[in-house]
């Protein structure tokens, strides 16, 4: 097992990735695709649409490091025990809006999109340490809000996010919001509905048929070479995100991924 060095851009076929604890009509079908998921418990101090997101409670920082919201310890425990070194935050992630977005920010190579004056102190001594330019968007939920593609391209629904990477030099699919369930909320992000599960392959929560832009989708992932992998027929929905953590072999899946 190889630890993900690249956040959201796992090097090969991924067999670990963090979820949340409500994503269980996704679980058996991530397992017959060789990917085993650790879920994140609830924290009761968030919406309880989002309590258990992975994306709420969870900042890869690369390799074995991460950082976890204070007050989930089981999490801590169980990702300690695979090896992983865990930092705790320095605050506990908790409702209204802006405070439930300490960790939920969007690493794309060595930059980082979010709400800067909203991160945990934790997290952003971390990222100066590893040499990551931090960006700052309008767009609090922004790892909710992106797709990373791969190093060069995201999607997203927002503008401030799209505007920045576009500065950036990054290659950016701007996709209308609305087709993704978040129950409880009016609609979910289209980041909080998928994950890489291998450099080639793109899981998706349902199909992409069910999205507006679900052709525009599928093109501009055709032509960077990755496959959309539905993991089943249904709606989409937003789960807090697929987030790789560990592959099986550094080398799998890199030059097609089958399921």
């Amino acid at each position: 097992m190889f630890f993900v060095q690249k956040p959201n851009l796992p090097q090969g076929k991924v067999c670990l990735a963090a979820v949340s604890a409500t994503a269980t009509p996704y679980l058996d079908t991530l397992a017959g695709l060789g990917v085993d998921t650790v879920c994140c418990p609830a924290l009761p101090g968030l919406d309880l649409p989002v309590q258990s997101h992975a994306d709420m409670l969870l900042h890869h920082l690369g390799g074995p490091d991460l950082v976890v919201a204070r007050g989930v310890g089981w999490a801590e425990d169980l990702l300690r025990s695979i090896g992983m070194r865990v930092l705790v935050s320095d605050r506990v992630p908790c409702a209204p809006y802006p405070d439930d977005v300490c960790l939920n920010a969007c690493r794309i190579g060595d930059v980082l999109f979010g709400l800067i004056t909203a991160l945990d102190p934790v997290l952003t001594y971390a990222l100066r340490q590893r040499g990551v330019r931090t960006i700052d968007v309008k767009q609090g939920y922004a790892k909710c809000a992106t797709v990373v593609v791969d190093e060069q391209s995201i999607m997203t629904e927002d503008p401030s996010i799209a505007s920045a990477a576009e500065e950036m030099g990054l290659t950016v699919l701007r996709v209308r919001a609305g087709d993704v369930v978040l129950p409880g909320y009016s609609y979910g992000f289209l980041g909080g509905c998928c994950g890489k599960i291998a450099p080639d392959a793109l899981a998706f929560t349902g199909s992409l048929l069910t999205h507006r832009d679900g052709g525009k989708i599928r093109r501009f992932l055709s032509c960077r070479g990755i496959e959309p992998v539905e993991l089943d027929g249904g709606i989409l929905t937003d789960i807090g995100g697929i987030l790789p953590l560990a592959c099986s072999d550094a080398s799998d899946g890199v030059n097609g991924y089958r399921r």
